[in-house]
């Protein structure tokens, strides 16, 4: 299939296709609300933590408040420039902001406050570095 392409700019859709299949990649990966750190937080909750079926719903709703109000990240996005760069101002910002907020929850000890607060702003963080990820990477797909 790839024969099939044509030399009329396939090279570009291609570093573009790696750039986005690997950007995709890292985002659900690091992101809170999936299901690779639901485990670790499930797992704390309960074996480390000792929580109730309650805090562990009371944990979940307030965790997900981000996710509920997803388009207040889109918006935002639309009308704010950080650092003069658009959507790249938000990865230059937010990822190292989701990152600062993993390592502050792996050296600060274990508690539910702190497992809150911690994955309450890295949650923020990363709503921001989907909300300039989805919005950088409609505009490049072909349109038929």
């Amino acid at each position: 299939m790839l024969a099939d392409s044509g030399g009329n700019g396939s090279k570009g859709s291609d570093r573009t296709l790696l750039y986005f299949g690997w950007l995709t990649l890292f985002i659900y990966l690091a992101t809170p609300a999936g299901i690779l750190v639901d485990i670790q937080t499930s797992y704390i909750l309960k074996n480390q933590l000792h929580a109730t079926a309650t805090q562990i719903s009371t944990f979940r709703l307030v965790t997900g408040i981000p996710v509920y109000i997803a388009f207040a990240f889109g918006l935002a996005r639309d009308q704010w420039n950080p650092l003069g760069l658009r959507d790249r101002g938000f990865f230059l910002i937010f990822a190292p902001a989701t990152a600062a907020a993993y390592i502050w929850m792996a050296f600060s000890g274990f508690s539910y406050s702190r497992l809150v607060i911690g994955i309450l702003l890295a949650m923020l963080s990363s709503r921001f570095v989907a909300a300039a990820y989805q919005g950088s990477s409609w505009w490049r797909w072909p349109r038929y």
